[in-house]
């Protein structure tokens, strides 16, 4: 997704930088239930895909203030493609985890 920051275009793409640089600030996971969380995942997603990192933080909320339809968009794509890489994930690895459970459960009865 392509978002113009701060005169210049930036294409968003989700990498595990991302992720990382979102934990090293916040010191935890990405759980998106909060604005601060989304603000701070946006911030690090446009350092991942920038390198740009004589942008600060309050810096870019600066930016997004002004630019809130930029934020706005930023969210809906990441929920479709959080939502798009969800369906990907096999439903046979699920059932087979609740399966070998069963299993496992009918061994220790079988073994008493």
């Amino acid at each position: 997704m392509k978002l113009t920051i701060h005169d210049k275009e930036v294409d968003f793409q989700y990498k595990l930088m991302s992720d990382m640089i979102f934990e090293n600030i916040q010191g935890h996971s990405f759980k998106g239930d909060s604005e601060t969380d989304w603000v701070v995942y946006m911030y690090s997603s446009y350092l991942a895909n920038t390198k740009d990192y004589e942008t600060d933080l309050e810096t870019f909320i600066s930016y997004l203030d002004e630019n809130l339809t930029n934020f706005y968009a930023f969210i809906s794509w990441y929920t479709k493609f959080m939502t798009n890489q969800m369906k990907l994930i096999p439903k046979d690895k699920e059932q087979d985890s609740s399966k070998k459970k069963v299993v496992k459960k009918t061994v220790k009865k079988s073994l008493k």
